[in-house]
């Protein structure tokens, strides 16, 4: 497990004393990237010799009154890029010496904007749901801003780390804690593997391929389905020596007009199929069932039917709600979740592209579980209901994400699923598929699974 660093000695001023907890929080998720060498003073709320001064936006009562967004936001620039500021009409000169005190200030109160975005607050605050119960990109301060594609919580601990480096005068005093370069955790939802010949030769004939599309509905009973394709996605990930998680759904049954899987994971079957993946090397984990975000015993239920000490997964649909889904993730003991990412938008949902151990409201500590947000899936690239590219430019928005990602040695998490690499309907897709992998290794990043990275993390 990765420890909080001993260098960082954390002073908060009394009067903002009630959000310490949450600035430690901050502090902690820091120190899970970075490692800080020396002895470092960071004051919060008070100008203290030899330190580094982080002056605060005096709007901790923000936090207490149950706000969803704060009224005051203002834009400076970073790194190139424009980057909010919550809580300040106006910031001036970032960082800046202070000659008198030796200390050098950060004029923006970096740790409270890093707090809103990282802990999904307006989430936790919000009422707003989809016909689905999912918190709405439209809604959120994210897509109100326009920084889905930017990790706005990176740039903040960007802004710090380039601050203690000028209060010591030494690049050296800060080191990545992670592996350094892209790291890329590959995922495949399991919803569909067996209904893929109807919807397969339904797309045939309506195209026209009115031979083609009889031909392969007589042959079927002699073939496996066109999405049950489980040993092609592993022989071109072996080929590419990278591994992936695939998610399995536990319930077949509907519920009410929404489907869950078109299979039985008990089957001998499909328990074949799992059994040869993990001695493959992949990774099985669970796509828990529509409502199983909301209701812990029913995920309980579905987690037994996975034979693993250390199981993680996602959600069917995306289908979460913070914070109550969050606690069910706790209580249930999973390992990790990578549900958090938009379905209508490619990016990043509580800006920030490493994986993180949420901020538990209720006890204000973190939870013991890590997230690893979803920042591209299939789907929202293609549907007509999100963003509805067609596969030229899907391929560009990907790579310019993931470049913004590799920029920050960041952890890109995508999502493509079975049904999407292969067949008559998705063909096209399969390409881009092998477009954004391909893209990915030609920058060096490291492609596994998402156990594989989260095991080699605690080491």
């Amino acid at each position: 497990m990765v420890k909080e660093s001993s260098m960082i000695d954390f002073q908060v001023h009394e009067n903002q004393i009630a959000l310490k907890q949450k600035l430690e929080y901050v502090l902690k998720t820091f120190n899970d990237l970075y490692s800080v060498t020396k002895k470092t003073t960071i004051s919060y709320g008070s100008i203290m010799d030899d330190s580094v001064v982080i002056m605060p936006a005096n709007e901790g009562e923000f936090f207490d009154r149950n706000e969803p967004e704060p009224k005051n936001i203002c834009f400076s620039l970073w790194e190139g890029k424009e980057i909010p500021f919550l809580f300040h009409n106006s910031v001036n000169e970032l960082i800046k010496k202070n000659t008198e005190t030796s200390s050098v200030v950060i004029s923006a109160d970096i740790l409270l904007s890093a707090f809103y975005f990282l802990s999904c607050w307006q989430e936790h605050t919000s009422n707003e749901e989809d016909s689905m119960g999912r918190f709405p990109y439209k809604s959120s301060m994210i897509g109100k801003l326009g920084i889905a594609k930017i990790p706005v919580v990176n740039y903040y601990f960007d802004i710090l780390k380039k601050a203690i480096q000028e209060f010591h005068g030494n690049e050296s005093v800060i080191s990545y804690r992670q592996q350094l370069g892209l790291k890329v955790g590959l995922t495949h939802d399991i919803d569909q593997c067996k209904t893929g010949w109807k919807e397969e030769n339904f797309r045939r004939l309506l195209d026209g391929k009115i031979i083609s599309g009889i031909s392969k509905i007589i042959s079927r009973p002699f073939n496996n389905d066109v999405w049950f394709n489980f040993s092609s996605i592993m022989e071109h990930e072996q080929k590419k020596s990278i591994s992936s998680s695939f998610y399995f759904i536990a319930e077949k049954q509907k519920a009410g007009s929404y489907p869950n899987a078109d299979y039985m994971i008990e089957s001998p079957e499909m328990n074949s199929r799992v059994n040869e993946l993990i001695s493959e090397g992949f990774e099985v984990g669970i796509h828990g069932s529509i409502g199983t975000g909301f209701d812990l015993e029913k995920f309980r239920a579905e987690i037994q039917k996975f034979q693993s000490e250390e199981l993680g997964g996602r959600f069917h649909y995306l289908m979460m709600r913070i914070p109550e889904t969050w606690k069910i993730i706790e209580e249930s003991e999973l390992t990790y979740d990578s549900t958090l990412g938009f379905a209508e938008m490619i990016g990043f949902r509580n800006g920030f592209c490493y994986p993180f151990q949420p901020y538990d409201f209720e006890n204000d500590k973190h939870f013991t579980f890590w997230e690893y947000p979803m920042n591209v899936m299939d789907k929202t690239l293609m549907q007509p209901e999100y963003l509805h590219l067609d596969p030229g430019e899907a391929v560009k928005n990907v790579q310019g994400l993931i470049n913004e990602i590799q920029k920050w040695n960041g952890y890109a998490t995508l999502n493509w699923h079975n049904n999407t690499l292969s067949g008559y309907k998705y063909r096209e897709w399969v390409n881009v598929y092998h477009e954004i992998i391909d893209y990915c290794l030609s920058i060096n990043g490291s492609i596994s699974s998402i156990m594989n990275h989260y095991k080699n993390m605690q080491k």
